[in-house]
């Protein structure tokens, strides 16, 4: 037995063996689906969509790198001098994978739906019907659970070229019709794409709700089949729009072949004057929700229009902040190239984002989970290209940092509270918990800042000779907790109801609701306190005690001494005077 154990030879011998050798001439245990084709990588060497003559060497290994790269669904780092052709490159390289990624999944679908149609035919003949039909309903599962995404981005791709093609006759319109306006009017319904639900009273779109949703929540994108997208993300616009002008450059293997959206904020894409003027960027997006969801509502998200501009933007590769400047010298009076139609480009955005298959995107809409979810952006299933990378990790600590002062804690704590009072018949349990845990929360802080409490971990001790170290102080999130005194509250609760219930735009909303509110009526309660007065602004009753009061020494001085004639007709002017005052105070209320 110990020799059995101790054969280290014959362990190794047996390591060595392949699974054929063990098991002689068994026959294959392996299922029939095994043969089912399989997904084939495109691979390429050349790259004739590049927008210059000839490429130089360095540029064609960056090409293929990138394309093999794609091709195998890796991740890289590269690097490249400025000046060296980076961005037409990194293009020309992807949307080359792209379309020949494109070409490979009909290719796949073709041979999947053959080996299916095939797999029936020979199932069929056999004689065991019972067993063939089970083995038919197994195979069609399995093979459709590998159709079916495929075929959905399939249609959603035969979508996308149906656009480009209609943008193109678009295009050889608007140029024959040049010299007229094409279409300068919204003809449509404005009101057609509006909800027709409304608030039953003003305060009721500030009142947190089980569901979610209210008055001043982001609409939620529209669910549509989507092709395999390329997200090329830089820092800013404007790197972004010379990206679009690397788009115009390439050749026509390309360019004529793929759609594009270029996403930004409703600061840069609103083309409603009365909102866009208001320059804050969350005031904008506050106007535009709370135009949307009023009657009349805006002017330039007709559903019809909104659909027709997105198609145009995705087919003629036209930057979605270009159309918005258009847009707007159009509507002031500018001479300039018009647009087909003129409607919103932040909600077409929206609209043509699944049939973009190359979206340009700032860092902020990227990285900011809020901000994708918005406007509809998914990073799975998709490839994501960040130029410009070593700007990532500023732009990350920026877009989940934010800056709070003690006094925006006393107003937040006071809006709260109001908040709470305001509703406290109407708010259901959760709510009320939830939004007392905020006001704690809040309270928290506040104390933290104000030096009420004891901190356990107040300042960083310095390594050598353990004196506090002036400045800012850093804090572990749990140190943080713990000197504040929320240790025993869970913040993931709290967090996600702030999140479903948008309760943070709800309290927002509901201050300057509030505030205006209030200040009307301490305005009215201050004119009906006010005493009724005549002529100069006296009362009635100081007017007659003016009239009666003898003038003093400095008046006597600077008036004349009228004559005895005089004297008459200003006592009968007086007591003219008096009767028409007595009159008038008949008719005012005392």
């Amino acid at each position: 037995m110990d020799d059995f154990e101790k054969d280290t030879e014959g362990d190794q011998l047996i390591a060595n063996l392949s699974f054929d050798e063990i098991t002689g001439n068994l026959p294959s245990q392996t299922p029939r689906s095994s043969l089912m084709p399989a997904f084939k990588s495109p691979t390429r060497a050349d790259f004739p969509g590049f927008p210059y003559p000839k490429p130089y060497s360095q540029q064609v290994d960056l090409m293929r790198f990138l394309y093999s790269t794609l091709a195998s669904s890796k991740c890289a780092l590269i690097e490249s001098p400025t000046g060296t052709g980076k961005s037409a490159t990194l293009l020309t390289g992807s949307l080359h994978w792209l379309l020949d990624h494109n070409k490979a999944v009909g290719e796949y679908i073709t041979a999947l739906r053959n080996y299916l149609q095939n797999e029936n035919t020979r199932l069929s003949e056999e004689s065991d019907w019972v067993a063939a039909h089970s083995r038919k309903r197994k195979l069609r599962l399995q093979v459709d659970k590998e159709l079916e995404p495929l075929e959905t981005t399939q249609k959603a791709l035969d979508q996308a070229s149906e656009i480009i093609k209609r943008t193109e006759d678009v295009k050889l319109l608007s140029k024959m019709s040049r010299s007229g306006e094409l279409l300068n009017n919204i003809s449509r319904d404005p009101f057609s794409s509006i909800d027709a639900n409304w608030a039953k009273s003003d305060d009721d779109c500030f009142l947190p709700s089980e569901s979610g949703k209210s008055a001043l929540s982001e609409e939620l994108p529209i669910e549509r089949d989507r092709v395999f997208q390329i997200i090329y993300s830089s820092r800013t616009h404007s790197q972004l729009s010379q990206v679009v002008e690397e788009v115009y450059k390439l050749k026509d293997v390309l360019s004529d072949h793929i759609t594009l959206v270029t996403l930004a904020s409703r600061q840069h894409l609103c083309v409603n004057k009365k909102v866009y003027e208001l320059k804050n960027q969350q005031f904008i997006r506050e106007a535009c929700l709370d135009l949307a969801s009023k009657r009349p509502g805006c002017k330039f998200r007709c559903k019809e229009d909104v659909n027709e501009l997105s198609d145009y933007l995705l087919g003629a590769r036209i930057s979605s902040v270009d159309a918005a400047i258009r847009i707007r010298d159009n509507l002031e009076g500018a001479d300039i190239e018009d647009l087909p139609i003129r409607a919103c480009p932040y909600y077409a955005n929206k609209r043509g984002l699944p049939l973009a298959q190359l979206v340009l995107a700032p860092y902020q809409t990227v990285i900011v989970p809020g901000q994708r979810e918005a406007i509809g952006l998914r990073l799975q299933d998709s490839v994501l290209i960040i130029d410009e990378a070593h700007n990532l990790l500023e732009a990350l600590a920026e877009a989940f940092s934010a800056t709070i002062t003690y006094n925006d804690l006393v107003l937040t704590e006071r809006l709260t509270i109001a908040f709470l009072e305001y509703y406290r018949s109407r708010l259901s349990s959760l709510s009320a918990l939830r939004l007392r845990q905020l006001n704690l929360i809040i309270g928290g802080f506040k104390n933290l800042l104000d030096g009420k409490i004891a901190l356990g971990c107040q300042r960083q001790k310095d390594s050598e000779n353990r004196e506090p170290i002036g400045g800012n102080v850093v804090y572990k999130l749990g140190d943080f907790l713990f000197a504040a005194g929320l240790d025993h509250i869970n913040l993931s609760y709290v967090v996600d109801y702030l999140r479903s219930d948008r309760c943070v735009h709800k309290l927002a909303g509901f201050g300057k609701w509030f505030g205006g509110k209030r200040k009307r009526l301490e305005k009215e309660k201050d004119e009906s306190e006010e005493p009724k007065s005549v002529g100069t602004g006296l009362s009635f009753s100081a007017c007659l005690k003016q009239l009666k009061r003898p003038p003093s020494s400095s008046e006597s001085q600077l008036m004349p001494k009228p004559s005895k004639r005089a004297k008459t007709e200003d006592s009968q002017a007086v007591s003219s005077a008096v009767k028409k005052l007595t009159l008038i105070s008949c008719c005012i209320p005392v």
